[in-house]
């Protein structure tokens, strides 16, 4: 029916999923997994989570099958498209075996899904280790907690860092592959938007070497909301958090100018 089963891998080592009855114990079904499955763990609904590390998915193929979740990060591709390499993937089961969600993880480099972590709340976390030199899906929360480091510090394949992220809560968070090159050089992101509260931008790699950014806020008629809203302890200077609760329901302008003065840039934002 619609459960997943794959063919043997032609690899050397082959993962496998088995399903029991708990009252009999027969083997109810049983699947083999293109990858490494380094843990299984249900959630409070009973869905089954498992955490993947795959090659299988480099070379512009991509067999983990892929499926979206409300308010969940989806990368429908694996990061080293055309580029063979490791890649970190999450795949979520319901309780009638169904594959309820399907997502890969990570950048250009081999990137490893250690464990995933459902948790209370409807919240699932991953975490691993990269050997990324581009393209992991940094987003920092729009809190000082938790800390928060976006690095590509090696700039190779050769030295891994751990990595953990927050795929899912009651926010929409996730950003498409095509989303990716939206906060590169110069630019800007502004997660989420329209919002009812707190936003955070994601700076460009070119705001990095400028030094902490000026940041300034304006209502729709022009009016200065806010100025100085600066975090330089969140991401390294790499996130900044603007808090509209308080303000009315609207269209603001949000301004930032770099440390010293060459890049200047100007993005809406809507408070519903």
């Amino acid at each position: 029916g619609s459960q997943v089963h794959y063919p043997p891998d032609p690899g050397d080592a082959r993962n496998y999923v088995v399903k029991f009855d708990g009252a009999t114990h027969d083997i109810q079904w049983t699947t083999f997994i293109p990858g490494s499955v380094n843990s299984f763990k249900p959630d409070e609904a009973g869905n089954i989570t498992l955490a993947l590390t795959t090659g299988q998915g480099s070379n512009g193929t991509a067999p983990i099958p892929t499926m979206p979740r409300l308010n969940t990060y989806f990368q429908p591709l694996c990061g080293d498209l055309d580029t063979p390499g490791l890649d970190a993937a999450v795949m979520m089961f319901t309780p009638t075996d169904e594959l309820f969600y399907g997502s890969y993880f990570g950048g250009l480099g081999d990137d490893y899904g250690i464990a995933a972590l459902p948790w209370v709340g409807g919240r699932l976390y991953l975490v691993g280790y990269s050997f990324a030199y581009a393209n992991v899906p940094f987003h920092c929360p729009p809190t000082p907690q938790p800390y928060c480091y976006p690095s590509y510090a090696t700039q190779s394949n050769l030295t891994g860092e751990a990595l953990y992220a927050q795929l899912q809560y009651d926010v929409t968070i996730g950003l498409p592959e095509v989303a990716l090159d939206q906060f590169a050089n110069d630019n800007i992101l502004i997660l989420p938007n329209p919002t009812s509260g707190v936003v955070a931008l994601q700076l460009g790699s070119d705001w990095f070497r400028t030094g902490i950014p000026q940041v300034n806020l304006y209502d729709a008629t022009g009016r200065l909301v806010e100025d100085g809203i600066v975090r330089p302890s969140m991401g390294r200077g790499t996130t900044i958090s603007i808090d509209l609760e308080r303000t009315s329901k609207g269209l603001y302008l949000v301004h930032l100018r770099s440390a010293d003065g060459r890049l200047d840039i100007s993005r809406s934002i809507i408070r519903q």
